[in-house]
């Protein structure tokens, strides 16, 4: 019963620290200023909006930095056509962000309790299951792997179908019972963060969860290979081949294998050499009494008696 609920615990953990990840690739990515920066240069973003590349990176960073309480707000002078003004002047801007700064924070916290909420997990698991957790946590990791494979090859499937549908599904989950976001397009954030832009970044995030996620499962079925490998070697040593296939019910054959049961191979070598002592002793033995005449009294001859 108690490696039933092992073997629940495993997976429901696995799976919460699999969210975990995600998001800590999320905070690793939007940490990347030279990344950004290259995908403002790559799509031009600047040229369209008549400044430089420097300022638009400058831009960024502030919103970035504001959205994870590092900046008390989002102004920032730029040159816009040769003439110096400030970036976000739509109130509007202001809102939104502040709200995407609460949404932030709250995903932060959540993070923060579910790797506290897996560790516990993953404890009690580990206490439940016995001997040998390691391989109890790496088939859970599996089974969660599997579950978490399929739930984002259908967020892939749905924003490489069409990005507009799940960008706007993704910002009404996020942004309940507000239309804060729903920029207007002379707004500065909407012409400087385009879909486009988005949808690179969501790639690099994916990329980078993917190096976590995939560093654990090589993990886990290295941890898995070593198991079997582990248990192969020790039915090997348990029940040695060419020794005896079939003992009999009773005698000293069947407590010879019972003796060479779960010991190391130093104590079934030295087994062994006791058996095979016993067994040649027993041949002599055996061999001297086929040798020995015993007369009986009616062989004897006239002149004995």
């Amino acid at each position: 019963m108690k490696k039933t609920i092992a073997k629940i615990l495993f997976p429901l953990a696995s799976f919460v620290l699999l969210f975990c990840l995600v998001f800590s690739a999320v905070q690793l990515v939007v940490a990347d200023d030279s990344f950004l920066e290259t995908q403002h240069k790559k799509l031009g973003t600047n040229v369209e909006m008549g400044m430089s590349v420097g300022d638009l990176a400058k831009s960024t960073k502030v919103l970035l930095d504001y959205m994870r309480g590092r900046a008390d707000s989002i102004y920032v002078e730029v040159t816009v056509q040769g003439e110096v003004m400030e970036m976000f002047v739509l109130p509007i801007e202001v809102i939104h962000m502040a709200e995407v700064q609460q949404v932030w924070s709250f995903f932060v916290v959540a993070r923060n309790f579910g790797l506290l909420f897996a560790l516990a997990l993953y404890a009690i698991a580990a206490m439940l299951y016995g001997e040998d957790p390691l391989t109890g946590w790496s088939r859970g990791y599996l089974y969660a792997l599997g579950a978490f494979g399929l739930l984002a090859a259908f967020f892939v499937l749905w924003a490489s179908g069409s990005f507009s549908a799940f960008w706007l599904e993704f910002h009404k989950v996020i942004f309940p019972g507000s239309e804060n976001w729903m920029l207007p397009y002379e707004s500065r954030m909407v012409q400087m963060l385009t879909e486009q832009f988005f949808a690179n970044v969501i790639i690099r995030i994916v990329l980078v969860a993917l190096a976590g996620i995939g560093a654990l499962l090589l993990f886990a079925v290295g941890t898995l290979l070593i198991a079997r490998w582990k248990r192969a070697r020790y039915e090997a040593i348990a029940e040695p081949s060419g020794w005896i296939s079939e003992p009999e019910p009773e005698g000293p054959d069947l407590i010879i294998a019972h003796r060479l049961r779960n010991v190391s191979i130093r104590q079934r070598q030295q087994i062994e050499r006791e058996v095979a002592e016993e067994a040649r002793i027993r041949e002599e033995m055996e061999t001297f009494g086929d040798t020995v005449q015993v007369f009986a009294p009616e062989d004897k001859t006239p002149e004995e008696e």
